[in-house]
């Protein structure tokens, strides 16, 4: 929200700019800026800052009014993300199948009641759909704000009935006690479930009342900040561009977040608002007259960049080509642009009561579209895939999440798939010995999958012992990063742990390691080596099965509908073949570690195996949905192993 006071300062728009174009770059092109995601905690210092400034200076001059302050909130927010939400709803009547754009229906309503970050987090789980195709979660950070909205104003008012020289220190004393607790249940929480830590408020609260801090400082001391430039407040400001930029750069989505890596982009932007517009910092960087432009519509360009990324992967089917992206991006630009020119300009000098009234009807309308979107499923009939198309896809959306318990042995996986919290225990028939040998299969979901097919294709005499945590990568030593997102830390810790004390205890013949993404980062060397201390005779590293994006089923049906082709390259992600050869690269030290590549057995030039032929599978597909096995699947790639492993065919399905 940008300042009406008289000292509006340009350094903050570029410091929103800053903001903005990480967060952006970071959705656009993840890995040249990993840790763009930064941005948003930078975003919430600013608000903090001088939203808190804008209502203690109001009180203190008796002049504020709460009923005033949510109108100017509503005047200031409603607009332009009643215009995203309307068009995000017509980009997925276009593109979204029924399910989806159902689901897009409840995103609309969580975001238009500011509750997007609940709703994500509630809905937040191992089966729940990526996060690149949830075209309305950047929307959980506006929930958070608003939120804080909701009761900072109160307790300022509160502690505003004292003495006026007591309310400054209340105030002091409030900001920082309320952003002590907070950051406190931010680390507490981080380090056990981290998905809690970053949407719930009372764990993200901290960071725009760091910038609340720096507010009732200044008008305790405004000697301090009416004074011109000097080399402290230069040396401030730097100080804090290098922690914005470092965080940036440095920070990546595979680290445990918030927790204290987000003291870096918080601290930054404090010392650089606290430097004040005369720093270097500020008169070099962020007051140029292009970043103060981009910070002037960053709160539009960061509505619309996200569901036209979002939409751009729906319709590329994965992720698009940098060029596509890039051309996404300066489309978000412009529609920016034109919604701070044409809209939230006009919006902001109409009437207040007027303008927030027509802009909270507007906002009413949109959710009200929602709930009718969401009663009718989604709206079939919009689509023009035919109707067995669509019973095609639902039919393995089905088989995903309700046929597969048995078949990846659900009672073999740390994490409970109805609460999705972290169980005790797995049961002890997962554990089992053969009388002939004993293979342990260990990893996450991508290892379940090849449960069934392993199981199935061992001769008689053979046991497969099983502990694999559904998003839980193998790995030695407590280390949080191995949990996927939405899966419980100490799920996986417990998983590894049994894991490796099962191998110490039974000596199984072999070790099957597998995960779903990013073997060619993992540790594998640590790993094997202990497995091997524990005198297992071989380790087979099993690298990434085919993965297409949305799905395997979506594909065929869009794209594939009736034609049987060899091999299937429509949607492939591209980067499986990265991980692939980052595996097949590393350098063991020990010969009995063998490295699988399901990659160059099923996939060549033209693509890579996308059904099961006709025979003891049947006809069906290999994945049920972007990745996973489907059982016949799974009998086709398990035979491949047993054979690998133990030189038996042992009723292998032929290979396509």
């Amino acid at each position: 929200m940008r300042s009406t006071e008289s000292s509006y300062r340009p350094d903050i728009d570029g410091l929103r700019a800053l903001a903005v174009l990480a967060v952006v770059g970071y959705h656009a092109f993840p890995d040249a800026v990993p840790g763009g995601f930064a941005g948003v905690d930078v975003f919430f210092v600013i608000s903090g800052y001088l939203i808190t400034g804008i209502i203690a200076r109001a009180i203190a001059s008796d002049r504020f009014s709460l009923a005033d302050f949510y109108r100017r909130r509503a005047r200031r927010i409603f607009p332009a993300l009643v215009l995203v939400l309307v068009a995000t709803l017509v980009m997925g009547w276009l593109l979204l199948r029924p399910e989806a754009y159902a689901n897009l229906s409840m995103q609309t309503i969580a975001g238009g009641l500011f509750s997007a970050n609940i709703w994500f987090w509630l809905k937040t789980g191992y089966f729940d759909p990526a996060a690149e195709m949830k075209p309305l979660l950047h929307l959980w950070s506006l929930g958070v704000e608003e939120q804080f909205y909701l009761v900072w104003p109160l307790l300022l008012m509160l502690l505003a009935l004292l003495r006026p020289r007591a309310r400054a220190l209340a105030w002091l004393f409030a900001v920082t006690a309320v952003a002590l607790l907070s950051f406190g249940l931010n680390l507490v929480m981080t380090d056990h479930h981290s998905v809690d830590a970053f949407y719930l408020p009372y764990a993200r609260f901290w960071e725009p009342l760091a910038g609340a801090s720096l507010a009732l400082w200044e008008m305790r001391h405004p000697a301090a900040v009416s004074r011109g430039p000097s080399r402290m407040k230069s040396a401030l400001s730097l100080a804090g561009l290098l922690l914005i930029v470092s965080a940036i750069a440095l920070l990546a989505k595979s680290m445990e977040y918030p927790g204290w890596r987000a003291g870096l982009p918080v601290l930054g932007a404090v010392l650089l608002i606290a430097a004040g517009p005369g720093s270097l910092a500020a008169r070099y960087v962020l007051s140029r007259r292009l970043m103060v432009g981009i910070g002037l519509i960053s709160y539009p360009l960061y509505l619309w960049h996200w569901p036209l990324l979002v939409m751009l992967r729906e319709y590329e089917l994965g992720q698009a080509a940098p060029l596509l992206r890039g051309l996404t991006v300066l489309l978000a630009l412009a529609l920016a642009w034109l919604t701070y020119r044409l809209l939230e300009s006009r919006v902001q000098r109409g009437a207040l009561r007027v303008m927030a009234a027509r802009s909270a009807v507007a906002l009413l309308v949109v959710i009200t579209a929602a709930v009718a979107i969401r009663a009718a499923d989604g709206v079939e009939s919009r689509l023009t895939l035919r109707m067995e198309r669509k019973a095609f896809i639902a039919g393995y959306e089905d088989l995903h999440h309700y046929g597969l318990q048995e078949k990846y042995r659900v009672e073999c996986d740390f994490y409970d798939w109805d609460t999705m919290g972290a169980r005790d225990e797995i049961d002890s028939d997962c554990l089992e010995r053969g009388s002939r040998g004993t293979l342990l299969l260990w990893g996450d979901s991508h290892a379940q999958a090849l449960s069934y097919g392993l199981r199935s294709s061992l001769p008689a005499g053979y046991a497969l012992a099983q502990v694999a945590t559904s998003g839980c990568k193998p790995g030695v030593g407590d280390n949080p990063a191995l949990a996927g997102p939405g899966v419980p830390v100490e799920a996986c810790l417990r998983s590894n742990r049994l894991a490796l004390a099962t191998v110490r205890r039974i000596r199984p013949r072999a070790v099957i390691l597998a995960q779903a993404e990013k073997h060619d980062v993992a540790d594998w060397q640590a790993l094997t080596d202990k497995i091997l201390a524990a005198g297992v005779r071989d380790i087979y590293i099993v690298g990434p099965v085919p993965q297409w994006r949305p799905s395997l089923p979506e594909v065929y049906a869009r794209y594939s509908w009736n034609q049987l082709p060899a091999r299937l390259a429509t949607g492939l992600d591209q980067a499986i073949f990265r991980w692939n050869a980052g595996l097949l690269a590393t350098h063991f030290s020990s010969s009995r570690v063998h490295v699988v590549s399901l990659l160059d057995r099923l996939c060549d030039h033209r693509g890579c195996v996308w059904q099961v032929p006709a025979g003891k599978a049947g006809n069906t597909l290999l994945a049920v949905d972007y990745g996973h096995l489907s059982p016949a699947g799974s009998l086709l790639v398990g035979g491949m192993l047993v054979q690998e492993i133990l030189g038996e065919n042992a009723g292998m399905p032929a290979e396509q």
